[in-house]
């Protein structure tokens, strides 16, 4: 039996040129495979970004993201944000 679910991955916040601080998400897809003994996970490779509010987020460039449903365009120097 295999089950799907996302999980959040990575966070960090980001500036608005709005002027606004928006927090976003980069969500994974998992796919749960139970068998005998412990359950595996492995990463089937889709990952997206969403605001906290689970917004669309498209990635411009690194560091530079777009939040099309706002018309926003939000900046972030997070070493870890793709």
């Amino acid at each position: 039996m295999s089950e799907r679910f996302l999980r959040v991955t990575n966070a960090f916040t980001a500036q608005g040129d709005d002027g606004k601080e928006y927090k976003l998400r980069v969500l994974t897809e998992f796919l749960g495979v139970t068998g005998e003994g412990k359950q595996k996970r492995s990463v089937l490779g889709s990952s997206f970004l969403r605001t906290e509010d689970d917004r669309e987020v498209v990635r411009l460039d690194k560091g530079r993201y777009s939040i099309p449903s706002m018309g926003v365009v939000v900046t972030t120097d997070a070493v870890d944000a793709p």
